[in-house]
């Protein structure tokens, strides 16, 4: 976690809102390579490009077994312990949705990463960068077929179908959130703060940056810190050209993590920063150690009620970051509710 001032959503709606997004942001073809990519020109800047091959588009990756084996606790004959998907076992079916929702919380976490600008000793900004990775939309799709017991047969489909809708954008997505806290403070002093979001850009390990393919505008507009909270979308390329042609700028083979950065980000009119956000891309052992299992300890008092997509992100109600503020376990789950509102976007 990191601490700096100045370096510091009943019908089932998730394909409608996902096609709105291609719609919205645009469509872009891109698609996988079969050999090795030459490598970019370093200290460059690479402009976005179509790539014909294999592997290259991460959203078209085979979904994690994990996602098919919570939806299939849902709907196993106690009698034969096989699954059947006529038959609801109401109450392996809350199994599921508790095994369904840690994971959510599981992958929200890992695809989220935090910078906090603190303000003044009681008001802080936090801004969280979410990677929209296949594992994370597998896990939202998941939470909210079980949330309305719609699907019975057909998951695996019904999941490809919802990848491919944001295969077809060809780019890779990224939500980004601000919260501040004590926004219901009158005595707290506001600031105004400004994200030159056009010029946050992702960097490859051959220090190859590319600027974002769409953002949402209104991050690049005056956030006050007394807001509830500001959110948008922001999207890169997978293919860049420079030098060589067009290359894979995110290919696993040279590229462990996903980088963005942000020059600066003006409080007051003052400039503060660097400011950057990693994320775990293609650790050295991915694919090689066992996949994790569902958490089907579902607790005694855990209720239903929490299981549910929310507008809101998680409020801010002290000046400290974790772990000496919120509890993470409770923001967290938080967090994953409303990373789940923004992805099937539930009508207001």
């Amino acid at each position: 976690m990191k601490n700096k001032y100045s370096s510091s959503k009943n019908k089932l709606t998730i394909k409608l809102y996902l096609f709105g997004l291609i719609t919205l942001l645009g469509l872009y073809g891109c698609a996988p390579p079969t050999q090795m990519v030459p490598q970019l020109e370093q200290n460059a800047t690479a402009a976005p490009c179509s790539l014909e091959s294999p592997g290259i588009n991460i959203y078209n990756i085979t979904p994690r077994s994990l996602t098919q084996i919570i939806f299939n606790k849902a709907y196993s004959n106690p009698a034969t312990g096989q699954t059947d998907v006529n038959l609801i076992n109401f109450i392996d079916l809350d199994i599921a949705k508790y095994a369904a929702f840690q994971d959510l919380i599981r992958e929200t976490q890992r695809w989220s990463d935090v910078e906090t600008i603190v303000l003044s000793e009681t008001n802080v900004v936090k801004i969280t960068v979410t990677f929209i990775s296949p594992e994370l939309i597998d896990s939202v799709v998941l939470n909210q077929v079980l949330q309305v017991s719609e699907i019975t047969g057909g998951f695996d489909g019904y999941l490809l179908n919802t990848r491919q809708s944001f295969a077809a954008r060809g780019e890779l997505l990224f939500l980004i959130t601000l919260t501040a806290t004590n926004v219901t403070d009158i005595n707290i002093i506001s600031h105004n703060l400004i994200m030159p979001i056009s010029q946050m850009v992702l960097t490859n390990s051959s220090d190859v940056t590319s600027p974002p393919n769409h953002d949402d505008h209104n991050l690049e507009l005056p956030m006050n810190s007394s807001s509830e909270f500001a959110f948008g979308f922001i999207s890169y390329p997978l293919a860049g050209v420079n030098g060589n042609g067009c290359n894979w700028l995110l290919d696993p083979t040279y590229n462990t993590n996903i980088v963005l950065s942000i020059p600066h980000i003006t409080v007051d009119n003052v400039s503060n920063g660097p400011y950057s956000w990693k994320f775990s891309y293609a650790p050295p052992l991915i694919g090689i150690l066992p996949e994790l299992i569902p958490n089907y300890n579902r607790p005694p008092d855990f209720t239903n009620g929490r299981i549910t997509p929310t507008l809101l992100p998680p409020r801010l109600t002290t000046n400290l970051s974790f772990p000496n503020g919120e509890e993470p376990e409770v923001y967290w789950e938080g967090f994953a509710r409303y990373v789940w509102h923004q992805l099937i976007g539930e009508p207001y």
